[in-house]
């Protein structure tokens, strides 16, 4: 809730919230579903929590509805020995479709990175 004050005197900011808000899904819910500009990152969530908590609390994201707003991500710069926990963290949940996995390791940070596709 700290940047909302900046997030509306900027309404075109784009904002990456990381590890999704954790523990505040309540608030991280109310915050990215006012602000079209703000996505999440999943961060240090898909191999720092146990995996049932981390599959729990992206369960309640997809819930309502926040889906094309979660990225991948592993904190990888400070422990990359971590990225293939990450990954499985994202491909062992069972309540994820193909596509939202798709979407979550590659169409959503490339639409909110504003990656163009290469020739």
């Amino acid at each position: 809730m700290l940047i909302e004050d900046a997030l509306n005197r900027h309404p075109k900011l784009r904002v990456n919230l990381m590890h999704p808000g954790w523990p505040y899904l309540a608030e991280t819910i109310a915050t990215v579903r006012t602000y079209p500009q703000v996505n999440m990152d999943l961060g240090w969530l898909n191999w720092g929590l146990p995996r049932p908590e981390f599959h729990a609390y992206v369960a309640a994201l997809m819930r309502v509805g926040l889906g094309k707003r979660i990225m991948f991500g592993s904190d990888h710069m400070y422990w990359p020995e971590v990225i293939a926990i990450a990954v499985d963290a994202v491909n062992s949940a069972t309540f994820l479709s193909s596509t939202e996995k798709r979407d979550i390791f590659h169409d959503n940070p490339a639409r909110f990175f504003s990656f163009e596709p290469r020739d």
